[in-house]
């Protein structure tokens, strides 16, 4: 097939409405052309663009389009391409689309085949623009139906035939609840993917350098595939910001500070651009710069416990948290904290989902709750400087349950009573007399009592390690029943392999809610024997 084709004229776009038909459709604008083409199609598929004449120059200025379709409408100031058979020259690119502003220039090549075979086109460009508002197109509605805080956001499918290098100079994104400013970087356009190198921004009151890609190759399961050095970002603002944090972070407006992080995020994209939480991957290292936490359960329990009100609205600071995401779970490694003069050691994981699962190691001086009083009417009291507070966080973000207790005093106390007991003994070999024996005698009796109370407090903190394990694994008993039941109840009006199937992954389920519940019993039968023998190591010691 051979062409052979030239456009050279003007044509005025607002005479348009004379001729077809526009009803609710502005149409305006100049475009001039002078364009020759020439050559048969064979030199377009041997790549012989040499041999085909593609020259001249194609501008369109002053052009304005709005349909009921597209209320956001179309403003080009001016664009101009030159052609030669082998690279389009874009001149300048100056548009409005809405409340977005674009203006580019660069080079295009295989532009040729790009519109005659559908083949990719090649290129660099230069993008700047002061403004960029994604959430217009995110709705099928009109904008003025659509308010922005409930804007339904889908799918972006890069084209796979488009292979462009550009370089990026942004003054606002708006995108979702987020307003990202002074974005400048490379993206690399190519194959379905939009590939972000070094891509820099301020957001959320802080700033972040982004390296990764936006992946639409397989349009049913588009997903991203990010690392981010993350600046003093404002917690609040982030939090309320993504969907996926706000699920783990129930009401943003009780965590006051800013964060900043080193991580890698990568997941799955449903319809509406949301993350599907069990498909998420993300490591990385979080620090947290002047944290204070409010209406926390968890310290709320501590200051009910304590009694102690400054518990309620601690400030732990600058906090280092290490965490990995993976099989629709956060987990973190052990977080310490120093609040009130306290040490606090956080660790555990929880659910995207929301569930938590969480341990908690205090170590409160005595002196910050106004206990030495107290232990100072116990013998070998005096000496305890600290306590133990431990407990476990279980339920759901929005219904945390969390369980403290105090342990370890007796350990403390038999420590102290021993050393005293050592300093007795060595008085009494110093000033031996005739009351040797009696006073031997005494020291026996007081020993003996006080093996008897260790062994008492470590006998009911045992059985109290056993309550608690089987209170525990019978929760976790019931939950895995309610889910199987659950899994039963969904297919009963299913078919018959159905219900089978789901009887199977039922069994499975209360059987692996067995398994648990019993490795908990075991578990805290084994810290309970544990914390008898050593009271028993320490009596021994003691007499």
């Amino acid at each position: 097939m051979q062409i052979a084709a030239k456009f050279n004229g003007k044509i005025d776009f607002d005479s348009m409405a004379d001729i077809v038909p526009l009803e609710g459709v502005t149409l305006k604008g100049l475009l001039e052309c002078d364009l020759a083409l020439a050559g048969r199609m064979s030199t377009l598929e041997n790549e012989q663009y040499e041999d085909f004449e593609a020259e001249g120059t194609l501008k369109l200025s002053g052009f304005d389009f709005e349909s009921p379709d597209f209320p956001q409408g179309v403003k080009i100031t001016t664009t101009q391409l030159n052609f030669t058979p082998k690279v389009v020259d874009l001149v300048s690119f100056d548009a409005v689309i809405g409340r977005t502003d674009i203006s580019m220039n660069g080079s295009l090549e295989n532009f040729i085949p790009f519109v005659f075979t559908d083949e990719t086109v090649r290129g660099r460009l230069a993008l700047t623009s002061n403004t960029i508002d994604l959430n217009e197109f995110m709705s099928d509605e009109p904008e003025e139906a659509a308010p922005t805080d409930t804007v339904a956001l889908s799918v972006i499918e890069v084209p796979k035939n488009i292979d462009f290098v550009m370089t990026a100079n942004i003054g606002k994104i708006l995108f979702d609840k987020l307003a990202i400013t002074n974005a400048v970087g490379t993206l690399l356009v190519r194959d379905g993917t939009v590939v972000m190198q070094n891509l820099g921004m301020n957001m959320l009151e802080g700033s972040m350098v982004l390296s990764g890609e936006y992946n639409t190759q397989n349009i049913k399961t588009p997903f991203i595939n990010f690392g981010m050095d993350i600046r003093q970002f404002d917690i609040p603002s982030a939090l309320s910001s993504f969907s996926m944090l706000e699920s783990m972070f129930d009401e943003p407006q009780n965590y006051v500070g800013k964060v900043s992080a080193r991580l890698n995020l990568y997941s799955v994209l449903d319809e509406t651009l949301s993350p599907v939480l069990n498909s998420v991957q993300s490591k990385g290292q979080l620090q947290t710069h002047n944290l204070e936490l409010r209406n926390s359960k968890l310290f709320g329990t501590m200051a009910d416990l304590l009694r102690d009100e400054k518990w309620r609205t601690p400030a732990p600071g600058n906090v280092n948290i290490g965490y990995e995401i993976r099989d629709g779970r956060v987990w973190v490694e052990p977080v310490n904290m120093n609040i009130a003069q306290t040490k606090i050691e956080l660790t555990g994981d929880q659910g995207l989902d929301m569930t938590l699962n969480y341990r908690v190691n205090a170590s409160v001086p005595t002196a910050a709750v106004g206990a030495a009083e107290v232990l100072s009417m116990i013998p070998g009291g005096s000496s305890i400087r600290e306590f133990k507070v431990t407990g476990i966080i279980g339920g759901t973000v929005t219904s945390p349950d969390v369980r403290l207790s105090i342990g370890d005093m007796v350990g403390g106390i038999a420590d102290a009573l021993r050393e005293q007991v050592e300093a007795v003994r060595d008085q009494v070999v110093e000033a031996v007399t005739e009351r040797v024996e009696e006073v031997v005698t005494q020291v026996r009796d007081e020993v003996a009592r006080q093996v008897e109370s260790i062994m008492a407090e470590a006998e009911r903190q045992a059985e109290a390690l056993r309550n608690t394990g089987k209170q525990t694994a019978d929760r976790t008993r019931r939950e895995a029943n309610a889910a199987a039941d659950k899994i039963i109840s969904d297919a009963a009006s299913r078919s018959v392999i159905e219900r089978r199937a789901a009887q199977t992954l039922a069994d499975r389920t209360r059987n692996e809610g067995e398994t648990a519940a019993r490795r908990i019993e075991q578990e805290a039968d084994r810290n309970a024997t544990n914390l008898i023998q050593e009271a028993r190591r320490r009596a021994d010691a003691l007499q």
